[in-house]
């Protein structure tokens, strides 16, 4: 049974971790977000985010973060097993609900993951 828990081992934390999926890794961006991914040698998924102040409030910033947490966690078991993503905010995802969100990441996700195949 696979779990849908959010450990803390996929969450993405060191600045060498995130100049690595920035400098290495593949790129992909809509109006929604851009993501950033990149090869890891672990067996599991991390994610990282990078929400600047300019995208809004610290409550606006924080619900972001956790709607895009939760995302992760519930479609971890789909992503490639062994990625950095790092997920930076674009314009539209402030006013975004949570299917908007969901369906904007899986969308760019498989666009990222033909791009980091190739």
């Amino acid at each position: 049974m696979n779990s849908y828990k959010f450990l803390k081992k996929h969450h993405l934390r060191t600045q060498r971790d995130f100049q690595t999926a920035y400098g290495e890794g593949a790129k992909t961006y809509s109006k929604m977000f851009t993501i950033f991914l990149c090869e890891n040698n672990l067996n599991y998924p991390r994610l990282g985010l990078s929400v600047r102040k300019k995208f809004g409030s610290a409550p606006q910033r924080n619900k972001f973060k956790r709607r895009m947490r939760e995302i992760f966690r519930l479609n971890k078991n789909d992503i490639f097993p062994s990625v950095d993503i790092i997920i930076i905010p674009g314009n539209e995802s402030a006013n975004a609900n949570f299917k908007q969100l969901e369906k904007g990441f899986c969308y760019l996700l498989g666009i990222s993951q033909k791009q980091y195949d190739k």
